[in-house]
């Protein structure tokens, strides 16, 4: 078991700067498809959905899913969404 990492020494460093490329690049995709949707049509606020849920922490996206449901009258899901958003700053600013 201890080969591949002889054979490999720079892999277990190197995944992590890999992992979090790959999670930048989907997260950048996932924002595009976002913007893409009709600001009133319910694709952009699934694909905002699918946003926040790849990173729970984007709080434009929280904000913009919030504004979407404020469009629709939905403030009962707007203040659902502010609290989530309250939450995710809360955890930004945590030691």
């Amino acid at each position: 078991m201890t080969a591949p990492l002889s054979v490999f020494p720079d892999l277990p460093t190197e995944l992590p700067e890999e992992r979090e490329q790959a999670e930048r690049l989907l997260h950048d995709a996932l924002r595009v498809h976002a913007s893409a949707q009709p600001a009133g049509d319910a694709r952009r606020r699934d694909a905002l959905r699918v946003l926040i849920t790849a990173d729970p922490l984007d709080l434009d996206s929280r904000m913009d899913l919030i504004h979407w449901h404020e469009l629709h009258g939905e403030q009962e899901a707007a203040d659902q969404e502010r609290r989530h958003l309250e939450q995710a700053r809360l955890a930004l600013e945590a030691p």
